[in-house]
């Protein structure tokens, strides 16, 4: 056997294998590159919070928010999203307008006007109507609808929708004919306040995202039903499942212990996932509104940068370490 002809093959070989995996690593690190302009940019959040080991509570630390607590504390989202308009009207540059509209998509409207000149019908009191809001812990009465007469408007208030029956006693005296669809055959300033009315409840209707998100976590009852009562529930149990599941991994020293905690936490991430997506969808959804309002111009400088947090300082330094190691071993420094 010719030994140099061997030696010369594993020489090859090896070079062969240790560009090959060069490549691997710098492949993986250009993917993750490319994808941080997409709508979902890749991140290491999903194997930081689900660690596992001596050094479990490290890694997750390094995500942030390992169990997604802060996307269920309405505050913190709101605030979230109030850092966010900063960096977004910064990094696009808006202009008054465009600055405005942004910050009714997630504060909503102090409050919505229509224009009504024929005033508002003697059968009606407006000072009559009142409502009892309540957004978590507080609560007031406002008066539903109030007309100011030198502008000629009806207003109703930005705190809260104008609710179904509270829109029928606005149009208490003409539901006959509103129901037989004989509106047309009403007096003249009538029928202009009946359009007003039906306005403002189509506009008080779509909320900004700030009070859309506390109604959510606030167990706001008037704005979520029995729906956010039940969201509220699940929210304590799968805080207190958590208590309970970490109590219970630091007492673990079985195999079938773990086998039995790995079944509980798969129970525990799917109520995650079922609170959490709700809220997070949300977010898409402001951001995605907000991008509506640029310009062509604008849109090109590309996605609004995310602070330094932990997470992101892993995330470059990975895909900073792979497709670096990657070039090294491809051209043989390594």
């Amino acid at each position: 056997m010719n030994i140099s002809r061997v030696s010369g093959m594993a020489m090859l070989l090896v070079v062969v294998l240790r560009i090959a995996i060069g490549w691997q690593l710098f492949y993986e690190g250009i993917w993750k590159i490319n994808t941080l302009d997409s709508p979902n940019p890749w991140t290491s959040a999903g194997y930081l919070k689900n660690s596992q080991g001596p050094m479990r509570n490290t890694f997750r630390k390094m995500a942030g928010d390992p169990d997604d607590l802060d996307w269920l504390n309405a505050d913190k989202v709101v605030a979230g999203w109030k850092d966010w308009q900063q960096r977004f009207t910064d990094h696009y540059g808006l202009d008054e307008n465009q600055a405005k509209r942004l910050t009714y998509l997630i504060d909503g409207r102090k409050e919505y006007a229509v224009e009504l000149t024929t005033g508002v019908p003697e059968e009606i009191d407006l000072t009559s109507i009142n409502a009892r809001y309540r957004v978590g812990k507080e609560s007031k009465d406002i008066q539903v609808v109030r007309y100011d007469p030198e502008k000629q408007r009806l207003i109703a208030s930005g705190e809260a929708r104008i609710e179904p029956e509270e829109k029928q006693k606005l149009l208490a005296p003409w539901q006959d004919a509103i129901a037989a669809e004989e509106v047309s055959s009403l007096p003249d300033n009538v029928q202009a306040y009946i359009a007003a009315i039906e306005k403002l409840y189509r506009d008080t209707s779509e909320l900004g995202y700030a009070q859309r998100v506390k109604a959510m976590l606030g167990g706001n009852v008037e704005l979520t039903g029995n729906e956010g009562q039940q969201r509220i529930g699940d929210i304590e149990k799968y805080r207190k499942q958590l208590s309970e599941y970490e109590t219970q991994l630091a007492r673990v020293q079985q195999d079938y212990q773990y086998d039995h905690l790995n079944y509980r936490w798969g129970e525990i991430q799917g109520l995650r996932s079922s609170l959490v997506g709700p809220i997070k969808a949300m977010d898409a959804d402001l951001k995605s509104d907000a991008q509506k309002l640029l310009s062509v111009a604008q849109m090109k400088r590309g996605s609004v940068p995310e602070p330094w947090t932990a997470l992101r300082i892993s995330d470059t330094l990975t895909i900073a370490g792979l497709t670096i190691l990657g070039l090294l071993l491809i051209f043989g420094l390594f």
